[in-house]
């Protein structure tokens, strides 16, 4: 199978088979769990852990302990067991299964191992999994909405990740501001607007902006329309030339040729031919 990052989904990824379960696993006399040595796991999943923590064990021995507020990211496939070490008639973790696959069917996955995506899970990412898990058990026909909310929870831990990316790289002055351009890529915002997320003057953010990213903010958004115009081509046959450059916020068509053009090295028809 292969890998996607879950920071680069694309329109090309179609998500599938979304459930969601709450899983109680501590007796009243020693802790619980499940097993999925020699029976890998048949989807994938995130975990959110509730309460307690848990013990992971693989099929070549090592172990990983993880605690209440993680969230983790367990692939397709998978070979491991788990012991809960919560308290008793408690929901220990909740669990949303999922199946990756693109327009041809080909199926991926995140990782190729257990990951912990985040600590200290914030509440609105929390709210989702427990909806989804709503949906899955109370709902007679629960396709739309929990589609819709599992879409919000992807979208929620990227701009986690991305957040506390940048946090770690010394971005967080304009983290605000990078992660509004990451998800409104089409939005022709103002410079001035974007320094005032950040509480920041606009001489200071563009300076900031700079140091940060080694481009001014035009031209790291003008990067990003380019990027998303390379995959909208790739993946949406569909959609015409035209169509991508009104929908990226494009003066006209020429002006989008002229900048795929300069960037790419070729015309977006061109590119789209040889894609």
């Amino acid at each position: 199978m292969k890998i996607v990052d879950i920071r680069s989904i694309s329109q090309n990824h179609i998500f599938c088979n979304i459930f969601g379960l709450a899983q109680m696993w501590n007796g009243p006399y020693k802790p619980k769990g499940w097993s999925f040595l020699g029976d890998p796991r048949p989807h994938n999943g995130f975990m959110y852990i509730s309460e307690g923590k848990v013990l992971f064990t693989y099929k070549d021995g090592s172990s990983e302990t993880f605690k209440a507020g993680d969230l983790l990211y367990i692939p397709k496939g998978c070979e491991y067991e788990t012991l809960f070490f919560s308290e008793p008639e408690v929901i220990a973790d909740l669990l949303v299964q999922f199946e990756i696959r693109d327009l041809n069917g080909n199926e991926y996955l995140f990782a190729e191992k257990t990951v912990r995506l985040l600590e200290n899970t914030p509440e609105r990412i929390a709210k989702d999994f427990w909806n989804i898990r709503k949906y899955s058990a109370n709902v007679t026909k629960p396709y739309l909405q929990i589609t819709k909310t599992f879409y919000g929870l992807l979208e929620k831990i990227q701009a986690q990740l991305i957040m506390e990316e940048s946090d770690s790289k010394g971005k967080s002055v304009i983290a605000p501001a990078i992660l509004y351009l990451d998800f409104h890529v089409g939005d022709n915002i103002s410079v001035a607007d974007l320094a005032k997320m950040c509480l920041m003057s606009e001489t200071a953010f563009r300076l900031a902006f700079r140091d940060y990213t080694g481009m001014s903010p035009a031209k790291y958004r003008t990067a990003l329309k380019i990027q998303k115009a390379q995959n909208m081509l790739q993946s949406s046959p569909e959609i015409s030339v035209a169509e991508v450059a009104e929908g990226l916020g494009f003066y006209d068509i020429s002006h989008f040729h002229k900048t795929f053009t300069a960037h790419v090295g070729m015309t977006p028809d061109k590119f789209r031919k040889q894609s």
